[in-house]
This record gives C-alpha cells, structure tokens and sequence, in this order.
C-alpha cells in the first residue's frame, strides 16, 4: 500500500492537485482527510480478455479502470471494482490497447496509474491431436514399449494448454490416466495379447479436442527389422553383414535367421541362425545365390520384414 497525505486547512469545498499530479481535498473546520494515491504496479495477463491487477490503496474504496487505443488517452471508463483487480470482458481481440486505474474515496478521486499495455488474443479450441501408439516391441519403434506396455506420443498441438490420457478396453468406458502437459506417456500393466483403446484430447480454456487410437499388445517380443544387407563374394565365399536393430531382451534368445535361394522369389531356406550381424556363407563356388536375413527370437518373434533382399 502506498501512504497517503493529509492536509488541514480552514477553506471548504475546494481540491487541489499538485504539479506532481496528487489531489487533496480541503475540509472546512481544521478537519483532516485522506485522498487515495494512484494505484502502482498495474499489470495484466491476457487471453482472449485482459485481467487487470494493482497493488491496493489503504483508503480506496472503489478503483475505476480507463482504456484507451491511443498511448496518453484520452481514456474511457470501461469498469469499476471494489478489489483491487479487474477483468476486462469488453476489449476487442487482437487491438493493442492502454489502461490506466485510479483510486476513489469519500475523501476524493487520486491521479492516474502509470499506464500499461495489453493485447488480448482471441483463443481458439485446439486441434484434434495426431496420436501413434505402439506396444511391446513392435517393429522396433524407439522408443520403443516393453512387453506388456503400449507408448503413446503426439506433436504438440498449437492453442493446447494441457492434454488427457484415457484408456479403454472397449472404446466406450474411459478411465483416466494423466492430466498433463507433456506429449508422451508409457501405458504399464497390459495383458499380452489383448487390445487396448487410448483416447488423448488437447484442451485449453476455450474447449477440447480428442484422437482415439487403439494397440494390439503382441503375446511375444517382436524384434525390430535389420536393415541394409550387403554381399561380397571373394574366393568362393560369401560375406554377409547387415545393421542389426535394438535389442531389448537378450534373455529370450534375439537371433538372425539367414535365408538363402537361387531367384530372388524363393522358395527360402533357412541356413544359419546367429547372434551376430554377419556371415560367412563358405564355399558357394560359381553358384548364384540370393540372401536375406530376418530377426528372430526364442519366443516366437520375428521382425517384421527381413532385410533388402541381395543377389550375387
């Protein structure tokens, strides 16, 4: 609160205002009175209306809220409040705009607040968000959702303050599982080989948006797939190698499965299986073959898709 500054005097009815912009009033009988100051630290927080707040005056009973479009004024009066904040439902949106405030007593009315400035932005509802959701290892996604978990992500959505993760074995009962702002969330606890439903809504002030995707929990890891097989035959011998994907559980036995046929339409056969990510196929002589290398893993898995396919 800022003090105030009282003045006796022997005149009636008459205020002054000093060069320094305080008013006093003059009560008769060697009385004495206090005006209220002008309202400091004025500030505002914007949406798509501007919420105006000041530190109080100890005599003020009332405050009067003045804008203007033009920087100085003149002002209009747009509101009065008995607290010492004010929201501004009227302001056009998008229209920079200036506000001053001043403090009312019995005693007299205080000078202008230093003025401040605001912009309120019209808010719109937030898009639907766009949701991809995986669970166990599925083709390899990284990051990637162990066994018995689903990952389910989306970019951030503009105008979004905070979005909700829902989850739903049928698609029509929901239950709650965050209310955050983050664009990311781990699912634990799921049955392998059930299905489950995942509804994310964006929101704000203005109203909210929702996606639903829905995952299919595999029964077994599902390695990712190797990519970029090459060949070099040297000396009758051919010489495998390939980028291999992420493990993530070496205790089920993740291996490679080499296959082999004489056209690139098959029929396959499996040659070798190995932990590595490369082979030696030895002694193929003048034979042309065509390779292919798949990921396995001792609990039934396999990737996807094999590699690039590879004549020599």
């Amino acid at each position: 609160p800022v003090e105030e500054l009282a003045v006796s005097t022997q005149s009636t009815g008459t205020q002054l205002t000093t060069g320094g912009g305080i008013s006093l009033s003059l009560v008769s009988g060697g009385g004495s009175a206090l005006v209220p100051s002008a309202p400091l630290n004025v500030r505002a927080t914007t949406t798509s209306t501007v919420f105006l707040e000041w530190e109080p005056v100890t005599t003020a009973t009332s405050y009067t809220i003045h804008r203007s479009t033009t920087s100085g004024g003149p002002y209009s009066v747009v509101g009065t409040s008995t607290r010492n904040n004010y929201t501004d439902s009227s302001v056009p949106n998008n229209v920079l705009n200036y506000y001053v405030v001043t403090a009312s007593s019995s005693t007299g009315t205080s000078a202008l607040s230093p003025q401040i400035e605001a912009i309120p932005v019209q808010q719109v509802v937030p898009a639907r968000p766009s949701v991809s959701a995986s669970a166990g290892l599925e083709n390899g996604n990284t990051p990637f959702a162990p066994l018995g978990q689903a990952f389910i992500s989306w970019p951030a959505v503009s105008n979004a303050q905070s979005y909700i993760v829902e989850k739903s074995t049928d698609g029509q009962k929901w239950s709650n599982l965050v209310n955050f702002g983050g664009t990311a969330y781990y699912d634990a606890g799921l049955n392998p080989g059930g299905k489950f439903y995942y509804r994310v809504t964006a929101k704000n002030n203005v109203g909210s948006s929702s996606t639903v995707v829905s995952v299919d929990v595999p029964s077994t890891s599902i390695p990712g797939n190797p990519t970029r097989l090459t060949v070099v035959v040297s000396n009758g011998n051919a010489f495998l190698q390939w980028v291999q994907p992420l493990w993530s559980y070496p205790e089920l036995g993740e291996l490679f499965g080499v296959e082999r046929a004489t056209s690139s339409s098959g029929p396959w056969t499996l040659i070798e299986s190995l932990s590595t990510n490369n082979f030696l196929d030895g002694e193929i002589g003048n034979e042309k073959y065509c390779y292919r290398v798949w990921a396995l893993n001792g609990k039934g898995g396999r990737s996807s898709n094999p590699t690039n396919t590879v004549c020599v």
